[in-house]
């Protein structure tokens, strides 16, 4: 099937392939009329005549899944990160932080502002009751966070707090076990400062994680 399908893909003009990439790179999904395309979407009409796309309510989608794999496996790796980072900006512009913050991490980008990305899109998915990707992007965010010469002991809490919260409403009591001794450090650094509200939060978490996962020692301890 792939050699049928590459075939096929070697029988179109240039500007076609390349959209057909570029759609690769956006998404299983996408709309034609996106400025990633940069104009390229009289292609559009060719395509779904010659069944490598397909239109799907107001947008269009791969006609088969292995075209995009095929299309997206074989992309010079340079194009794609360039094609990635122009998504990335495309998805910012529209306020999607998910759909952003996944792009520039395909970039190779990890900076501030992709960290607040993956803050603000960890926020929307717990807000709609998803809470294992909320924890996901929680996990990228403090990983980035640890790369950061200046990140705030502020920030480093908020993380914690929102990644152990939405692991535990997750059910992954073991990951919040396996945090614990990382997250109690940050919360319990610098105690000459007033004492952060959010502990109190962070422990109530932990000790419930720690009864679900029959560790009745620890939790008394922690208690």
């Amino acid at each position: 099937i792939d050699d049928m399908i590459r075939e096929r893909l070697g029988k179109l003009s240039r500007s076609e392939r390349d959209f057909l990439v570029t759609a690769a790179v956006l998404g299983g999904e996408f709309d034609a009329r996106s400025p990633v395309f940069r104009g390229a979407e009289r292609s559009v009409p060719v395509l779904v005549r010659a069944g490598f796309i397909r239109p799907k309510d107001e947008r269009y989608a791969f006609a088969n899944p292995l075209i995009r794999d095929l299309l997206y496996a074989g992309a010079v790796p340079d194009v794609k990160r360039e094609l990635h980072r122009a998504c990335a900006g495309y998805f910012e512009t529209a306020r999607n932080e998910e759909k952003a913050a996944e792009h520039y991490l395909a970039a190779g980008i990890e900076n501030t502002r992709v960290l607040e990305l993956l803050i603000g899109a960890s926020g929307k998915s717990r807000a709609r009751g998803a809470y294992s990707r909320s924890a996901e992007f929680l996990e990228r965010a403090l990983g980035i966070a640890r790369t950061l010469k200046r990140y705030p002991l502020s920030g480093f809490r908020a993380i914690y707090e929102g990644l152990i919260d939405s692991l535990f409403l997750a059910e992954r009591y073991g990951r919040v076990h396996d945090l614990a001794p990382a997250g109690e450090k940050i919360f319990l650094r610098r105690r000459r400062l007033p004492a952060d509200p959010r502990l109190g939060a962070f422990y109530s978490r932990l000790i419930q994680s720690l009864l679900h996962l029959g560790k009745y020692r620890e939790a008394l301890s922690a208690a």
